[in-house]
C-alpha cells in the first residue's frame, strides 16, 4: 500500500479533536446545572479522555498499518497526542515552577506510565494487524518477537510503575530526582 500523509494527519486529527473536546467538556462541566448534568458530562468526557489519551494510539497505529505507513510514522504519530497532552500537563506545572522543574514533570510517573502504554500498545497493535492481514492471506514474514517484547515490556512497566507500592514508591524517586536537581524548588517569585 502507498503511504498517505493525509491519512496520518487525519487519525491524529480525529484523535486529537475528540481529546480536546473531552478536556473542554470535563473541565468546564463544573459550571452546568442541574448536579446531574455536570455528573453526567463530567462522567462522559472523562471517561472519553481517559481512553484517547490512555488507548489512542492503538486506533492510530492501526489507521496507519493499512494505510501501509512506515514505522517511524506510526511511531511518531501514536506519540503525538499522548505528547501533546504531557506537554499541557508541563504548562500546567509551569505556573508554579521554574521552567526546568516545569520540564522534570515529563519524568513523572503518570507521564512516563502512559508513553509505556504507547509503547505497549503499538506492540499490540502490530500483532492485531499482522493477524488481520495473515486471515485474509497476506502472509506476514516478520518474527513476532519485537512486538511482543513491546507490549510485555510496556505493560511491565506500567504494572511495576503503578503496583509498586500502589504508585506511592515510584513518585517518591520522582520526588528525591527532583530535590536531587533542584533543592526544595524555586518555585515562581
Amino acid at each position: 500500500m502507498k503511504f498517505s500523509f493525509l491519512h496520518l494527519e487525519k487519525s491524529v486529527f480525529i484523535l486529537f479533536i475528540i481529546t480536546s473536546v473531552s478536556f473542554i467538556l470535563y473541565k468546564y462541566s463544573i459550571f452546568l446545572n442541574p448536579q446531574w448534568l455536570y455528573e453526567w458530562t463530567a462522567g462522559i468526557s472523562g471517561i472519553c479522555l481517559f481512553l484517547c489519551i490512555g488507548f489512542g494510539a492503538l486506533y492510530v497505529y492501526i489507521s496507519l498499518y493499512r494505510e501501509g505507513a512506515s514505522l517511524t510514522r506510526k511511531i511518531i504519530a501514536s506519540y503525538t497526542v499522548p505528547l501533546l497532552w504531557a506537554t499541557k500537563e508541563v504548562i500546567r506545572v509551569y505556573v508554579a515552577f521554574t521552567f526546568f522543574e516545569s520540564l522534570y514533570f515529563y519524568l513523572s510517573p503518570l507521564i512516563i506510565g502512559v508513553f509505556c502504554g504507547v509503547i505497549s500498545e503499538m506492540g499490540l497493535a502490530e500483532l492485531i494487524c499482522r493477524k488481520m492481514y495473515q486471515s485474509q492471506g497476506t502472509q506476514a514474514n516478520k518474527s513476532p518477537v519485537i512486538p511482543v517484547c513491546a507490549f510485555i515490556g510496556g505493560l511491565s512497566v506500567i504494572v511495576f510503575i503503578f503496583a509498586w507500592g500502589n504508585g506511592e514508591n515510584t513518585f517518591y524517586i520522582f520526588l528525591r530526582g527532583f530535590s536531587a536537581l533542584f533543592g526544595s524548588g524555586q518555585g515562581v517569585e
